[in-house]
């Protein structure tokens, strides 16, 4: 995968995370894809795990919290 398409799904998911509020801060995706993608985070000083993904039924954005381990 280029990095210029990297790139701009990097962007797009934090786009998606951001605008939907699930957090304020974004600290990683490690690797942007349509598939499911972890982005690391925090919302309200505390830290968020999501998991991102293109659904392909209805073609929309999903997001889900996934637990982090304290």
């Amino acid at each position: 995968m280029s990095n210029e398409f990297k790139d701009y799904l990097w962007d797009t998911i934090e786009n998606i995370v951001l605008d939907s509020g699930a957090m304020d801060k974004i600290e990683d995706i490690p690797n942007p894809s349509y598939e499911k993608t972890y982005v690391y985070g925090q919302k309200d000083e505390k830290r968020v795990l999501l998991e991102v993904w293109l659904d392909d039924d209805t073609g929309e954005w999903r997001i889900e919290h996934r637990e982090i381990d304290k």
